[in-house]
């Protein structure tokens, strides 16, 4: 049990920060096959929440299978697979800030550009959605300085990716735990 418990921040670490970086790859192949741009963007959403499905469900058993004979509650296996998504999502945090800002600026900025010309063509289509026309600019001017914060980059995708994850670990953790044999 000593074991057990000396080893919860280093494997909670290692769970989060190979997430994070499984999370990384998908930003990445999203970005190479363009999926955003041709209305794909579902793909990396899907992708996403397989992967901390899946790591959640390996991590998880991982650590219950080192707690032995005396079991794994609720609690710690949820409280192991949070502490590991919210690794996760920051590993995956820094990874979407070098990809927009460093690795593919031009992707992301066509990537805005085109959701923003497909809220414009929506309103378009339904003039009640669009408000009078100064809201929609202010709108859109919005969204393109959002799009491109440092700030809002990084605790976008570190939200996503931790808020998933955690609605993740409150069902995986019923699965995950081992209870004590009699």
């Amino acid at each position: 049990m000593e074991n057990f418990k000396s080893t919860f921040g280093k494997d909670a670490c290692l769970a989060g920060v190979v997430m994070g970086l499984a999370v990384f790859v998908i930003y990445l192949l999203s970005c190479f096959f363009k999926w955003e741009l041709n209305d794909h963007g579902f793909y990396e959403g899907i992708l996403v929440l397989v992967v901390l499905i899946a790591g959640a469900f390996l991590f998880g058993s991982r650590r219950a299978a080192k707690a032995g004979a005396l079991g794994m509650s609720y609690g710690q296996s949820l409280g192991f697979l949070c502490v590991a998504m919210v690794i996760a999502g920051a590993v995956a945090a820094v990874g979407a800030l070098l990809l927009q800002k460093v690795i593919a600026p031009d992707y992301y900025a066509q990537v805005v550009e085109h959701a923003l010309t497909q809220a414009e063509e929506i309103m378009a289509i339904n003039p009640m959605l669009a408000g009078n026309s100064d809201q929609m600019e202010a709108g859109m001017e919005l969204g393109r300085k959002m799009a491109s914060s440092a700030f809002a980059i990084f605790f976008g995708a570190l939200f996503n990716v931790a808020f998933i994850g955690i609605l993740v670990s409150l069902f995986v953790s019923i699965f995950v735990k081992r209870p004590a044999e009699a």
